[in-house]
């Protein structure tokens, strides 16, 4: 060894052996897994894709906000639940929302749904059909439209009030 190349050679393993123990700090490996910690921030940066594969239970843990950004799509599976527990509010920005299912949707209300739209709202179920417009006209379409209530109903209009059928029987 050429003189002064054994302080260098000295210097460079006590360096390497510094920055071994700063990620030992933070990094801990061991036969039962992989821990990373930090007091200040973290980020994974990839340049191609990231993935995130657990043969158990995955947890993602926020002490405040969690964003999750795409420009693409986001896919949210879940073959038993999503549960979102306390007061939330969900805001889309965008054009439209579509929603598609397979089987049922239940919706269960303490107290007030409210449904207010622009244009126009349509229920369809089969043949029948609520379909309520912004100029004010309602149209109630199916196959046999029952109206039935225990006490008064009452039919009210500023025009004619037309009642077209086979039969049109009173009492």
């Amino acid at each position: 060894m050429a003189p002064g190349e054994s302080d260098m050679l000295a210097r460079r393993i006590a360096s390497l052996e510094a920055q071994l123990q700063a990620l030992r700090q933070v990094i801990d490996v061991s036969p039962s897994g992989l821990k990373i910690r930090t007091d200040g921030s973290l980020s994974i940066t990839a340049g191609g894709a990231v993935q995130v594969t657990s043969g158990g239970a995955t947890a993602i843990s926020a002490g405040s906000a969690l964003s999750l950004k795409t420009s693409a799509a986001l896919d949210v599976r879940a073959a038993a639940a999503i549960t979102i527990a306390g007061s939330h509010t969900i805001s889309l920005a965008g054009y439209t929302l579509s929603a598609s299912l397979m089987k049922d949707v239940d919706v269960s209300v303490g107290k007030t749904f409210s449904i207010a739209a622009g244009e126009r709202v349509a229920l369809k179920a089969g043949d029948a059909e609520i379909d309520m417009k912004k100029d004010g006209s309602i149209r109630v379409q199916g196959r046999d439209i029952d109206i039935k209530g225990s006490g008064k109903i009452d039919v009210k209009g500023s025009g004619d009030v037309v009642i077209k059928g086979a039969k049109v029987l009173q009492n």
